[in-house]
């Protein structure tokens, strides 16, 4: 008898140990859900933040794309202005060096037109195909005249040289 007391109490003992330790079990079965739960919430917060981060850098790389495309534009307008400008000072050189031809031919004109022989329409080869009479010489061109009453008088062009409307048809 006194063993199994002893027995008994000994189970008791254990069954204590035993319900002490479930118990300290059962506390740290809550501690650590209310651990998993924490980290849950903190997961769900990061993936959150992530969603954010990723909806910002397809923004940024539409917005970069629209930059990309304006600046791809603004280059090739500059490049047509670049090349419109380059024809222009082309057309601008063109017309000052036939301006100049004209601006010679226009004095050998009235050089011949008032009879000055001295005229610099000799010295020159002209470039115009409608004006194939200036390379001629200055002597050439104009008959010597006698200085009389006439002559001291302004030229009158269309009675030098009689044009009629139908010589400027083709201009």
């Amino acid at each position: 008898a006194q063993r199994s007391a002893e027995a008994a109490k000994d189970t008791s003992a254990l069954i204590e140990e035993s319900q002490t330790r479930a118990t300290n079990g059962v506390k740290v079965t809550e501690e650590v859900s209310t651990l998993l739960d924490s980290i849950v919430t903190t997961v769900n917060k990061v993936s959150q933040l992530i969603s954010e981060v990723s909806a910002a850098s397809r923004e940024q790389a539409q917005g970069i794309d629209q930059v990309t495309t304006a600046v791809t534009q603004m280059d090739q307008v500059t490049q047509s202005n670049a090349a419109n400008a380059e024809e222009s000072a082309s057309a601008s050189e063109e017309l000052a060096a036939q301006s100049r031809e004209l601006g010679e031919m226009v004095a050998d004109l009235v050089g011949i037109v008032g009879g000055n022989a001295n005229s610099n329409a000799g010295s020159r080869k002209p470039s115009h195909p409608m004006a194939p009479h200036l390379s001629r010489p200055a002597q050439a061109r104009a008959p010597a005249r006698k200085p009389d009453a006439a002559a001291n008088q302004a030229a009158k062009p269309n009675a030098a040289i009689p044009l009629s409307d139908e010589d400027f048809a083709d201009f």
